[in-house]
Order: structure tokens, then C-alpha cells, then sequence
């Protein structure tokens, strides 16, 4: 596209050979008439500077990408502890798929049934008592246990607390809340497993 002073000169040209043709038709047109035609020639000048410039600014605009802000996801724990007394944490950092790695030490003396990880309302209940009537040890003593939390469920500031467990003697130890809703959800998944048909026929 030319420039709008290009464009501007090119009128001014042909404004300047229509002068002179119209001197050559030995005043065919009035001086009135050649008035009215340097308007036109000046308005259509115009309206080409703001075509040009108007191209011009669409064409910027378009270029600018959309910028969009990416997710926050935590890259640092917050600290992680211990609400039970001999149950250490001994680890916790995020791994290269974005999981939260915590590894605690039993050194309750005692084996360990279910455990409960809390951060703000968020929770995660780890016990074998959701899926049996005869829950099994998930820690023996002086052993260590891993667990594995999606980050995505977890906040920077607020902190990560081993919040409750249930040991194999039915004794408790942690937050009385936690530990409240560890039995509680092992009552809600038993009826659960109960109010299932029992798919096995009696032998003949």
C-alpha cells in the first residue's frame, strides 16, 4: 500500500494536469467549477490517509498475542508434621511428576492400622480397615511408610500434618477429630460392602 504523503502528491499531480487541461479547453470551466473540483480532489486525499492509516492499526492490533497466565502449582512443601508422638517424618519433597513424596518412621512401638494426612480441609485417609472387617498393619514398628499426595491439593502456606492413626490394639493417637472420622469412615464403607448382593451361589 503506498504511503498516504505518496498518495497525497499523486492527487496534487493530477490536480495540477486537470488545471492545465481545463487552461488548454480555452475556459470551458468556470473558475467555480474548478473550485469545486480541488474540494473532491482534497477530500478524496483524505480519505485515503485515514484508509492507509486505518490498515495500518488493524494490522498491529491482529499481530498482539493473547497472553494467558499460567496455573499456580506449589514447588516447595509447606512444612510437613507430625501430630503422633514417635512418628517421625523423616522426608517430604515434590517429585519430577508433580507429587507430594512423605515418608514417616514408626517409632510407636506399636503396628499402625490406619493413618490419616491432613492440609486444611483437604485429607487423605490410608487404612485397610475401609476394605476389611480384619484390617492388616500398614506400618510395623521401626518401619518406615510412604505417602503420596497430588500437589494439586495442596496450598504453599497452609501446612501438611500427619493428623491421626489408629494402631492394631484399636488405640488411637492424634487430632480427636481426625481420628473420629477415620472410624467413621471405616463404618460408612462396611455398610457399603454389606448393602452389596452377593454375587456367590450357595453349593448345591
Amino acid at each position: 500500500m503506498p504511503r498516504p504523503s505518496q498518495a497525497f502528491d499523486g492527487l496534487l499531480n493530477t490536480t495540477t494536469k486537470i488545471s492545465k487541461t481545463d487552461s488548454q479547453l480555452n475556459g470551458r470551466f468556470s473558475v467555480k467549477s474548478q473550485v469545486w473540483l480541488l474540494k473532491y480532489v482534497f477530500a478524496a486525499a483524505l480519505v485515503l490517509v485515514v484508509i492507509s492509516v486505518g490498515g495500518v492499526i488493524r494490522k498491529r492490533t491482529s499481530s498482539v498475542p493473547t497472553r494467558q497466565e499460567p496455573q499456580s502449582v506449589i514447588k516447595t512443601l509447606a512444612p510437613v508434621t507430625s501430630s503422633i508422638k514417635h512418628l517421625k517424618v523423616v522426608s517430604a519433597y515434590i517429585d519430577d511428576h508433580g507429587t507430594a513424596i512423605i515418608t514417616v518412621l514408626n517409632n510407636t512401638g506399636k503396628r499402625i492400622q490406619a493413618l490419616a494426612v491432613s492440609s486444611g480441609n483437604f485429607m487423605v485417609i490410608v487404612d485397610d480397615g475401609l476394605i476389611s472387617d480384619v484390617p492388616k498393619p500398614i506400618i510395623e514398628p521401626q518401619a518406615t511408610y510412604t505417602i503420596e499426595l497430588p500437589v494439586a491439593n495442596l496450598k504453599a502456606t497452609v501446612p501438611i500434618v500427619i493428623s491421626g492413626v489408629i494402631y492394631d490394639d484399636d488405640s488411637q493417637a492424634g487430632i480427636v477429630d481426625v481420628v473420629k472420622k477415620i472410624r467413621d469412615a471405616r463404618v460408612t464403607e462396611k455398610e457399603r460392602r454389606l448393602s452389596k448382593p452377593n454375587d456367590k451361589k450357595e453349593p448345591n
